[in-house]
């Protein structure tokens, strides 16, 4: 006979509570006990409490709910590793004809398709775990009855015929499924105990755990967290009474100043940090707790406690998938499969790999390689000169002998444990000779996750040799399978400082903060909804007594009510929309309450909450000052370009120029402008120099010589196997270059010959002075021609770009816009043989053909010459003395041109700052 439950209240805090309750009446005996709690942090929780109340006694056994049914219940096979029955779903399901899988998933995973296997496996054993755990297998569900239609039922009829399966793959394996073993054990009566049995805080249990329970009913115990009046509200076992809880008169005491809206994650966010501020310092940030139900709002609410200089404690621990050992085994397996730069400039850039590599350099080449040669996938020569190259290819080939093999051996399929030792030898290689000091919190991390893969490579090693076969594949597919089953494991936190905890909504009742704060407080978070499962819709949970929404609102109704009491302050947050805009609806258990109240709660919903400031700067920011270097710029040469970046905006010419500073994205799928524009550029200078073809004037001649160029080029900057964006750009060059071809045709027609290209000046440049500032000058001009009639030269320039017809001289103004002509003419000049007047000419090759040609630079005025010496001139000077007119630094001006993103932000530009004159939160530790 089940003792009726203790009701130990709601008011005070709860664990507080029992922790007393239990001291005073069981003192002396607390080792007999066994007290089950509904999770591992409340078991640490009351584990500290009893050691300090009855420090001296023996203590209580403290065991969560799942590990309860181990201890009392007697299996008797060999329980099968989690990956061992996935194996075994898998080995089932692949014995099944095309048209019984077809019922499951209409487009069945190929033969060799290991991961689509899984996720069918999984699906099926989350299936056979729910039901197992109310005692019921798949046929039960035929024997229910009444399911919709004659698919379902043939459906469910092959579900059965894969469980079986399942059943006899464990049974010639000699090991057993947990749930089968449990169920088969209590109905044949082995569940026992020699303790006492004590569930504290339990809510609800399914119909195992009821049935192991009742097995031994004289030894179970319970303690519930209510007053003795709401016996009414829970069953024999101190688990809440769904119909009561539930039922349309429920009533849920709640004040309307503890509850309010926000529109967007980090407008909650926001409301918490407000929340905490309202507390003003009374409250130490181990006092406050933060139960988050919404995962999207919880990078939002660590940076801005972040912020303001606040410490978050995540109580579900940090992802493993972030460590960096998981991260390095998925760019890993990327790259054995792709081969491409995205995934090796991960790994180039892994500190502790490279470093042991001796390869920390490859990520720069490998920076510098992908912007010349934009390659889809890496073969096996690099391009380009081997000397700039040199760590990028250490890099490949120190993965390949550690991984045994080029990509061809990679790909073959073989058994786990042969991938698994080359696995082995890339983790050892990165960190087996590092000392990680596991007082170091990010070290820590680091250990923590080579313990779990460690761990997870073993049981990939352990599976029985009978399922071995299901598991050959290749190396890419062997790491993401040991990346599968460490997906979802967690790494604990470490943070010395006191720290608000981040913990779930279920975890919150057992809390001991004296300031609980929920953020995503929404129908479907609290209380929790399961909707269109494919297999178990609720109505058929309802028709088999398994939980289904009713019993999750019962819950998390007693949940919130049990919450709102323990001597604490509640404050809930409800979103009204995730970050893309998609709308929430506020929680039911909102609305448990007076009719008249319903309204004016839905009214206050929809009429939304404050908007945060995030992304809009104060009127009174004060403006990002400029970062710059304190040295006088010794300018001897300049390069003739130098003069338009000035122009354009002093503070790039600076960072640029001045400082070499240049920004590479790693990201481009394509040619960018200056790389398309120099492939032109590299193909018409090619056959500029090509004397044989300087009189032609027929079109296709020309353009057979320009494409045979261009293959060449294009084999030489981007190998055989180019992204596909940029074998797109190379049919638009292609296309230009059928347009230069007609108009080049008809240039010799008119008279006019190349009789230079590509032009250098001798190194160091060309010395000319300006207004007295002597200055060398270095350009390549693409091209000079002569007429054979009249003997004029022009000098001319390729344009690429989409607007060849800017002028760069106005007459109105008397200014240039782009000194480039005017100093390729005093060049040409300088140079001899080009006479004294040469005419300059701009050739542009847009994107419509129609729109290209020859474009002359025709100014007569001699002023407009000596004023772009002028410019030049006053240019050089204040380069050179660092100061405008009027005396400030000449480079500050025009940082608002800035097209770069990276050199933009080095200017301030895109960082906005938000100044509400609230930037200090006053939590008590902050002053400890």
């Amino acid at each position: 006979m089940i003792s009726a439950p203790i009701f130990l209240g709601w008011d005070k805090q709860h664990l507080d509570t029992a922790a007393a309750w239990l001291v005073e009446n069981h003192g002396e005996h607390l080792h007999q006990l066994t007290i089950a709690l509904p999770g591992r942090r409340a078991v640490r929780g009351l584990e500290e409490r009893l050691a300090r109340l009855a420090p001296t006694g023996g203590q209580a056994e403290l065991v969560s709910l799942g590990q309860l049914s181990d201890q009392i219940v007697d299996v008797e096979l060999p329980r099968a590793s989690d990956l061992t029955r996935m194996l075994a779903w898998v080995d089932s399901l692949q014995q099944l004809s095309k048209s019984d899988l077809q019922l499951l998933a209409a487009n069945p995973p190929a033969a060799d398709d290991l991961n689509g296997w899984l996720n069918l496996a999984q699906l099926l054993r989350t299936l056979h775990g729910n039901l197992a755990a109310e005692m019921l297998d798949f046929a039960d569900v035929i024997l229910a009855g009444d399911l919709p239609g004659g698919t379902e039922t043939r459906r469910w009829k092959v579900l059965g015929k894969i469980q079986q399966g399942y059943r006899a793959k464990l049974e010639e394996l000699g090991q057993c499924d947990p749930h089968e073993a449990r169920r088969a054990a209590i109905n044949a009566g082995r569940v026992a105990s020699n303790r006492e049995i004590w569930l504290l805080g339990i809510t609800d249990i399914n119909q195992l755990q009821r049935r192991t329970l009742e097995a031994i009913g004289d030894k179970v115990h319970s303690l519930v967290f209510a007053p003795e009046d709401c016996a009414h509200l829970f069953d024999q076992f101190g688990c809440v009474d769904i119909d009561a809880w539930s039922g349309e008169d429920l009533e849920l005491p709640l004040a309307e100043e503890t509850w309010s809206v926000a529109n967007q994650p980090q407008d909650q966010a926001e409301a918490c940090v407000r929340q905490i501020a309202s507390f003003n310092g009374k409250l130490a940030a181990q006092e406050i707790t933060v139960a988050v139900l919404d995962d999207e709002v919880i990078p939002y609410l660590e940076r801005a406690l972040h912020h303001q200089g606040v410490p978050t404690h995540n109580a579900a621990g940090k992802a493993l998938r972030t460590s960096s050992p998981w991260k390095l085994l998925e760019a890993l397996a990327n790259w054995v499969d792709q081969r491409s730069a995205h995934e090796l400039a991960i790994i180039a850039r892994h500190f502790e790999l490279g470093e042991a590599l001796g390869t920390l350099g490859a990520a720069a080449e490998l920076d510098d390689y992908h912007q010349k040669h934009l390659p889809n996938t890496f073969g096996k020569k690099l391009l380009g000169e081997a000397k700039k190259v040199v760590l990028l290819e250490r890099l490949r080939t120190k993965l390949e002998q550690l991984l045994g093999g080029d990509r061809n051996h990679c790909a073959q399929a073989r058994p786990p444990e042969e991938w698994l030792a080359s696995i082995q030898r890339l983790l050892e290689a990165a960190w087996g000779n590092r000392e990680l000091n596991e007082d170091n919190p990010a070290e820590a991390e680091t250990v923590g996750a080579l313990r779990k893969l460690s761990d997870a490579i073993h049981q990939l090693n352990s599976v029985p040799a009978g399922l071995m076969s299901v598991l050959k594949q290749p190396l890419a597919g062997t790491i993401r399978l040991l990346l599968r089953e460490t997906a979802d494991e967690t790494l604990p936190e470490t943070n010395d400082d006191a720290f608000i905890e981040l913990v779930g909504w279920l975890e919150l009742r057992l809390d001991s903060a004296k300031a609980a704060i929920v953020c995503g407080f929404n129908e479907g978070k609290a209380p929790e909804s399961v909707h269109a499962d494919p297999f178990l819709p609720d109505v058929l949970r309802q028709r088999l007594g398994m939980a289904d929404n009713r019993a999750r609102f019962a819950r998390d109704a007693y949940a919130l009510r049990a919450i709102n009491g323990g001597n604490r302050s509640l404050h809930l947050i409800c979103g009204r929309t995730s970050a893309e805009g998609d709308p929430f609806r506020p929680s039911r258990l909102l609305f448990q309450c007076a009719p008249e109240t319903v309204a004016a709660r839905m009214r206050r919903f929809l009429a939304g909450g404050e908007t945060s400031g995030s992304g809009e700067a104060s009127p009174d920011t004060a403006p990002v000052p400029l970062p710059r270097r304190d040295h006088q710029v010794e300018l001897e040469s300049m390069r003739v370009t130098d003069f338009y970046a000035f122009m354009r905006s002093p503070y790039e010419y600076y960072l640029t120029r001045t400082l070499n500073l240049k920004s590479i994205d790693d990201r481009e799928r394509e040619m960018n402008g200056l790389v398309f524009g120099n492939l032109i550029h590299k193909v018409l200078e090619d056959f500029g120099l090509n004397l044989e073809l300087r009189e032609c004037n027929h079109p296709e001649v020309i353009l057979k010589e320009l494409n045979h160029v261009l293959e060449q080029r294009c084999k030489q900057y981007f190998g055989n196997d180019p992204l596909p964006a940029v074998l797109l750009q190379i049919e638009q060059v292609r296309s230009r270059l059928r347009t230069f071809a007609g108009q080049q045709a008809a240039r010799v027609d008119a008279g006019w010959r190349i009789v230079a290209a590509e032009t250098p000046t001798p190194d160091g440049g060309v010395e000319l002075v300006f207004e007295e500032e002597k200055i060398k000058l270095r350009a390549k001009i693409d091209r000079i021609d002569q007429h054979i009639e009249s003997k004029k030269y022009q000098i001319i320039d390729y344009k690429t770009g989409d607007n060849p017809h800017k002028k760069p001289y106005s007459s109105r103004n008397n200014t240039w816009s782009d000194l480039q002509m005017p100093l390729y003419r005093r060049i040409a000049k300088k140079l001899g043989g080009y006479g004294e007047q040469p005419e300059v000419a701009y050739w542009s090759l847009p994107r419509t053909g129609a729109e290209g040609g020859l474009v002359q630079v025709e100014i007569e005025d001699a002023d407009a010459w000596e004023e772009a010496d002028h410019q030049a001139a006053e240019i050089i000077r204040a380069i050179r003395s660092g100061v405008d007119e009027d005396g400030n630094w000449v480079f500050a001006s025009g940082a608002e041109q800035i097209n770069d993103p990276i050199l933009a932000a080095v200017a301030g530009q895109g960082l906005m700052e938000e100044n509400d004159g609230n930037s200090d939160l006053e939590v008590e530790s902050a002053a400890r």
